[in-house]
């Protein structure tokens, strides 16, 4: 309507109002928030720590796309800003959880085959023998630090005297 009369239409509400239709998927993940038309800064807002990721490492993607669909050089460049404070923050797995237990963990519960396939692989993947490893009930009580000692001194004379 007020490019029909000729008024005059602020560059921020076009960006940012655009962003939908520019963005395309991207737009769901993240979210333009404001838009400054003296520096050609588009401030979007991801919807986890991954997608503020993604979005970093797109940036001069993002700003080539909303530039050839606006027709102008309007975006100069893309800021992300990090998830709202009340977004959750994924928590690592510890180093020793086998990855198919993690992303069953992570996998969506109302797709339940999804995570029985993950639960039967890591069941069926190859484990270490157990019964090589002592049991902690099964270990010997610490060795004395003169026992160790003695038996160092012990291995270096016999590779002292040992003929080369």
């Amino acid at each position: 309507m007020a490019e029909h009369f000729g008024w005059p239409i602020p560059e921020d509400t076009t960006v940012v109002g655009q962003w939908p239709a520019v963005g395309g998927p991207l737009s769901d993940k993240l979210i333009a928030v404001s838009f400054d038309a003296v520096s050609g800064t588009l401030s979007l807002r991801g919807k986890s720590v991954a997608w503020c990721t993604h979005g970093r490492l797109t940036a001069d993607r993002i700003v080539q796309d909303v530039n050839e669909a606006l027709g102008r050089n309007t975006v100069s460049r893309v800021v992300i800003l990090p998830p709202e404070p009340g977004s959750p923050v994924p928590v690592p797995a510890p180093a020793w959880v086998p990855y198919a237990f993690v992303a069953a963990a992570q996998a969506p519960r109302e797709d339940a085959r999804l995570a029985d396939a993950l639960r039967c692989q890591a069941d069926s993947a190859p484990h270490e023998p157990t019964h090589l490893f002592p049991s902690h009930a099964d270990r010997p009580a610490a060795v004395p630090a003169d026992v160790v000692r003695a038996k160092a001194a012990a291995r270096a004379r016999a590779d002292r005297d040992r003929p080369a």
